[in-house]
């Protein structure tokens, strides 16, 4: 479900963002969870999660705004 969830999440974004941003900043990602309406992703180190925070967080959000409806809450982690 999460695979399938962060598949139409990257689509919903790529819809936003040109796809060097997708390729450099999205795709390494992963979404890790969905809790009620907390979307987790997770970024492939420290620096890529501060970047996407500070520069696309409201992106992620309105792409599962779109995806899932509601006003989920997204945040992103650095991947262990």
């Amino acid at each position: 479900m999460l695979d399938t969830l962060w598949t139409r999440l990257t689509e919903a974004v790529a819809r936003r963002l040109p796809p060097a941003v997708i390729d450099s900043w999205i795709r390494p990602c992963r979404l890790v969870a969905l809790e009620g309406d907390h979307v987790r992703i997770a970024a492939p180190n420290p620096f890529s999660r501060d970047w996407l925070l500070q520069h696309h967080l409201a992106t992620l959000q309105a792409a599962a705004q779109e995806c899932l409806g509601g006003h989920p809450r997204v945040s992103v982690i650095a991947d262990e």
